[in-house]
């Protein structure tokens, strides 16, 4: 999938997620699913593609067991975000875009904790990180 391509479809996978997460803080399940799904046809659904695609769903696929062994601390919605941005973007990239997006998620939780007093259980939506982690991936042009 050439890279004007990709910019679009995250575009589709991040905006509603980043919309819902602020304001009910849950995502769309479905409409993940079906990105997944994109992805899937897109990048990996024939031939030596299908390694690529399984490889980019690794860390999804990862992030989604911590949700299961952490009891909800990180969100299965969120898994499923990155399951849906490793199928469009495939694993490098996506691996990029959630250490962009860790460090950017870690230093609001620290000013959290400072200005505001929050404690470390405050639980913060993590979908607009990922868009903030697309966005610095995007502008270092990795």
């Amino acid at each position: 999938m050439n890279g004007a391509l990709q910019a679009v479809c995250i575009a589709g996978i991040l905006i509603p997620c980043c919309v819902m997460d602020v304001k009910i803080k849950k995502l769309p399940t479905l409409w993940l699913l079906v990105w997944i799904m994109v992805g899937w046809l897109a990048n990996g659904s024939f031939g030596a593609g299908a390694l690529f695609f399984f490889m980019s769903v690794l860390p999804g696929t990862f992030l989604y067991m911590v949700s299961l062994l952490t009891k909800g601390g990180m969100g299965r919605g969120d898994a499923l975000l990155y399951l849906a941005v490793g199928a469009v973007l495939g694993m490098g990239k996506t691996l990029t875009v959630l250490l962009f997006s860790l460090f950017l998620a870690a230093g609001y939780g620290v000013l959290q904790m400072k200005i505001r007093k929050r404690s470390g259980k405050y639980r913060i939506p993590f979908a607009p990180f990922t868009a903030g982690g697309y966005f610095l991936f995007m502008i270092a042009g990795l």
